[in-house]
């Protein structure tokens, strides 16, 4: 590109220069400073490392004096209408695509949150199901331990019940009838001694007896009607032997005769002695014995009655 020379500059050439070398000449220097100035490299012709700003401000002021003619304004504002309306229509796509990525982001993020409560829900189900079941269990260990620990308790209690009870058995009072002294002969009286004694390791108190005597001829006959026990209770240690007494001649019939000696030992009389004692052991526990014995025909030794000895614990029987 060359630049318009006016006419006046045409009319004065350079003084001492005709106007064909100055013409030329300055013909020469244009066309070098016009190609150096398009040139976005220096005006020495050599390669820099930045372009040429002048070159840059020269060629923005021809785009904007080109932008300015007024046969480039439609084309222009056709050109820019298009770029709004491209612009747009990325900016709404951009908005549509960014508003379904939201929507997929929320719709993930809802489908998250409910993956995240059913699990929630399934964690607090099994953890509640497995404190349930612990609970069940440890009920179950502690009845079984509360069980065990009963029989425990149950068989030590009966063992030490067993041990204290053959303790007190071994060491309480047992009162028996010893024997009966006292046989009948030839013009005595009759007196018989029933003797009791302690065999226990300890005393017997509160003892109460009842002494009997029966005589018949026949044992079918006897009826072993007991007298109340006496109201004079007593005392036995171990190895003691009291005794009762009983007179079997009468004001009647104050001595043996013969006739009661052969009746004897013919067994058409049969003496009986018979009763009851009753007692309480140091523990506090209510005994009782009941005795029944039978003369010898021989009249020197006592058998015992088919019924009527036996002994036990709390109320005699009647």
């Amino acid at each position: 590109m060359t630049e318009q020379v006016s006419d006046g500059d045409k009319e004065k050439p350079n003084q001492g220069q005709s106007p064909s070398a100055f013409s030329s000449e300055g013909q020469v220097q244009e066309n070098k400073a016009i190609s150096s100035e398009g040139d976005p490299w220096n005006a020495n012709g050599k390669s820099d490392k930045h372009i040429n700003p002048i070159w840059v401000r020269q060629n923005l002021r021809r785009f904007w004096e080109l932008l300015k003619r007024s046969e480039h304004t439609n084309v222009i504002t056709a050109v820019s209408t298009f770029v709004i309306m491209l612009a747009t229509c990325v900016t709404t796509w951009a908005v549509l695509s960014g508003s379904k990525q939201t929507n997929q982001i929320v719709t993930a993020a809802q489908n998250i949150q409910s993956a995240l409560d059913t699990q929630n829900q399934q964690s607090q189900s099994a953890l509640h199901e497995t404190l349930r079941g612990n609970r069940r269990a440890l009920r179950r260990n502690l009845a079984q331990s509360q069980e065990a620990m009963d029989a425990s308790n149950a068989q030590s209690k009966a063992a030490l019940d067993a041990s204290i009870a053959a303790s007190k058995l071994d060491q309480r009072a047992w009162v028996v009838v010893k024997g009966v002294d006292g046989i009948p002969q030839l013009d005595q009286p009759w007196e018989l001694h029933i003797v009791f004694t302690n065999t226990g390791r300890t005393p017997a108190k509160d003892v109460r007896m009842s002494c009997n005597t029966e005589n018949r001829q026949k044992l079918s006959d006897f009826l072993f009607k007991k007298a109340p026990l006496g109201n004079q209770p007593t005392l036995i240690v171990p190895n003691q032997e009291p005794f009762c007494t009983l007179t079997l001649t009468t004001p009647v019939t104050p001595k043996i005769t013969q006739d009661i000696l052969n009746r004897l030992t013919a067994k058409t009389l049969i003496v009986s002695v018979f009763g009851t004692a009753t007692y309480d052991d140091i523990f506090g526990h209510r005994h009782w014995l009941t005795f029944c014995r039978i003369m010898h025909p021989d009249g020197k030794a006592w058998d015992d009655c088919e019924k009527g000895n036996d002994t036990g614990d709390g109320k005699p029987p009647n």
